[in-house]
């Protein structure tokens, strides 16, 4: 009797670590991660990201979160093109943040944003996404102004036309 109460404590203590991990995972939470790429003349580079389409979602972003794992980020995704304001006041790690428009074209690029800064980050009135990555990881895979990030939410992104190394 010893050994099936034994076992029988065991699968509880593993059965409730399950319950913990699987309720404070992101699947039940509903965040959905998407594979994007990032594309210039010097290669195309998958990065993994958040997507963040609900206006709570965008207001929390990145903040509070203590690393960022590497090829990965945060991606706004807008309804419509308009002006959107970005800044860091309540996130500490040190963020690039790239402005597409409805196409996925880089607008602009703040390079390693600096945490905590009140700098305000916009890209004018024709931002349809914003996407945040690790600071310096533009400048590494070496993005510019006019390359682009191939998603299903651009338009006619996939035929590759909007990216400036094919004009």
């Amino acid at each position: 009797m010893g050994y099936i109460d034994l076992n029988l404590v065991k699968l509880t203590k593993i059965l409730s670590l399950c319950f913990i991990f699987f309720t404070s995972s992101k699947f039940v939470f509903g965040e959905q991660n998407e594979i994007i790429s990032l594309r210039s003349k010097h290669g195309s580079t998958d990065f993994i990201v958040e997507i963040a389409k609900t206006y709570e979602q965008r207001q929390k972003g990145l903040m509070g979160r203590n690393t960022l794992k590497a090829q990965s980020g945060m991606l706004f995704l807008y309804d419509s093109p308009r002006r959107v304001s970005f800044w860091m006041k309540d996130t500490t790690i040190s963020l690039d943040v790239i402005f597409l428009s409805a196409n996925g074209k880089i607008l602009k690029i703040y390079h390693n944003a600096m945490p905590k800064s009140l700098e305000i980050m916009s890209a004018g009135d024709n931002v349809s996404a914003v996407l945040e990555i690790n600071g310096n990881a533009a400048k590494a895979i070496r993005l510019s102004i006019g390359d682009c990030v191939e998603y299903e939410f651009f338009v006619n992104n996939y035929n590759n036309k909007s990216c400036n190394f094919l004009d």
